[in-house]
Order: C-alpha cells, then structure tokens, then sequence
C-alpha cells in the first residue's frame, strides 16, 4: 500500500507529459501559488527520492493518476529548480535530469510544502527546495582535479563500486523567498537550507558508498552556486570548464 505521505506528495505533483506539453502555463501557475502563498516551517516536508517506490504506484481512485518514482522526482525537481533560478542559462536540463534520476535517484531529495489551490479546488505539492549529488568514477574525478574537463556531459551516475572515489554534488537549492523566512521565537526548528544541508549531509554519510566516496566536486553556473561551493562546503576551484562556458570547478578531498 502507498504511503499516504508519498501519495499525496505525487498526486499534488503534474505528470511529466502535463509539464511538457503545457510548461509555461504550469510553470506560471506555480510561481503565482508561491507568490501567495504564506510558508510556515512546520508544514515543510523533506522526501528522499529513494523512499519512494521506484515501481509505479498502483492507480487508486483516490490518488489520482498513477505515476512512477523517477517521474515524481524528475517533475519534482525540475519545477523547484525553475522557481530557484529564474535565468535560463542557470537552470536544470530536463532530459540530463530524467538520465541521471532515471541511473541514481538515491541521491536527491526534495522540501516541499502542500497546499490546496481554491481556483483549481485541488491540493498542490509545491517543490521549495532540492538537494542532488552522485557517485562518479575515479577518471572523471581526476579530469576536475586537474581543470581539465572539456565536457560535462561525461560526469554521469557511477554504479561499479571499483570505479568510485568521489561524489558529484549535482545541486543545493533553495527557493529565494525560502531564505528569508524569520522564524516564531519558540520554534526551535532550522531554516530550510540548514534542513536541507543535514539532510545532504546524513545521505552522503549513510551511502553503501560512503567509504569509498573520498572527495566532492561540483561545477557552478551562478553565483549563487559559486557562494555554496565556496562557503558551504569549503571546496577550492580547480579552473573552469574548457567548453567555452566558463563554468567553475570544485573540489574538496577528505
């Protein structure tokens, strides 16, 4: 039996033919549920993608249209990235995101909140925050650590234990209005970004991976993912890109 948790998270969610064939209307209709919408922490929730059946759910009259673990979180994602970047340049390509969900949905996790949309008189589960990483192989390690990547395409999910030796931290996002949340003085609870980070933090560390993950990297594309390599996770830039792109690499080795 679904979980209700996981089955109200994906019945709030758009298929991913519904986000294809009508993004902007989509998109726009989320901005302007965010907009209007008051988030308290106590109804934020965090989902491990991994926590959700990669089999489709079965399709229950009262769960709405059946959709599978690497659609919800593909959905998920892409929708919570949007609403963090607003240049295009800066936000996630749909199809790299399905292949590497598709390969290790284990690594991604989703904040999220659900509300009922009156004009709609549906409920909708609006993504407020992502966090993403991967095991990768030593090779493609070694071309970040020496600056000469010259083709991002080549970091992809890594699955042979053998070849691992360090985690691709593929995003840490939060939505803007998210950040700025004050929090009552008797709540004790973190900002999401904190909650998001200790979530990160205890999926890295719980990984069948995790001895064997010795070093993170990252490539940035704003500034906002240049402060997070730079403050957050304490990494060093090794160079950037050689596509002409002049996006950043970092590294941190343990």
């Amino acid at each position: 039996m679904t979980n209700p948790k996981i089955a109200q998270f994906v019945r709030g969610l758009p298929s991913l033919r519904q986000l294809l064939w009508n993004r902007e209307k989509i998109i726009a209709d989320y901005m302007e549920a965010l907009q209007n919408t008051i988030i308290k922490h106590d109804e934020i929730e965090i989902i491990n993608c991994n926590t959700i059946d990669i089999n489709p759910f079965e399709k229950k009259i009262d769960a709405g249209p059946s959709i599978d673990a690497v659609e919800a979180c593909t959905v998920a994602i892409y929708i919570a990235d949007i609403l963090c970047y607003q240049k295009p340049n800066d936000q996630v390509d749909l199809p790299r995101l399905s292949e590497i969900i598709s390969v290790f949905h284990e690594g991604f996790s989703i904040a999220y909140i659900n509300i009922t949309v009156s004009k709609y008189h549906a409920p909708l589960t609006i993504p407020i925050g992502y966090t993403g990483w991967f095991p990768i192989s030593k090779t493609v390690f070694s071309k970040m650590a020496n600056g000469q990547l010259e083709d991002r395409r080549i970091i992809r999910p890594e699955t042979t234990l053998e070849n691992i030796n360090a985690a691709y931290l593929f995003n840490f996002s939060v939505v803007a209005k998210c950040k700025t949340i004050n929090l009552p003085a008797n709540a004790p609870q973190p900002k999401i970004g904190k909650l998001l980070m200790e979530n990160y933090n205890l999926q890295l560390q719980s990984t069948p991976f995790k001895h064997r993950i010795n070093n993170i990297c990252a490539i940035t594309a704003s500034d906002d993912g240049i402060k997070q390599c730079r403050d957050r996770f304490q990494m060093t830039s090794t160079g950037v890109v050689n596509d002409g792109s002049g996006e950043k690499i970092w590294i941190k080795t343990f």
